[in-house]
């Protein structure tokens, strides 16, 4: 991937451990898409997420101390 961003947008992934983001498009058949965080952009999370919904979104964001330090 580092490759692949750096030859086709020229952008240079500054961090080569963090881990990639696994997102399903369901509007092309649940293909499954990997994002690499530090070029992603956040947004609110939207006002119909269920309480499970929006637990499962804080275990997979927020970090220990630990964590933060890769």
């Amino acid at each position: 991937m580092f490759d692949y961003y750096k030859s086709k947008y020229g952008i240079t992934i500054k961090k080569p451990k963090q881990p990639l983001l696994k997102v399903e498009n369901k509007k092309q058949g649940g293909i499954e898409i990997l994002l690499v965080p530090e070029l992603c952009l956040m947004t609110g999370i939207p006002d119909d997420f269920d309480e499970f919904k929006r637990k499962k979104i804080s275990e997979q964001t927020i970090m220990d101390a630990r964590s933060k330090k890769n």
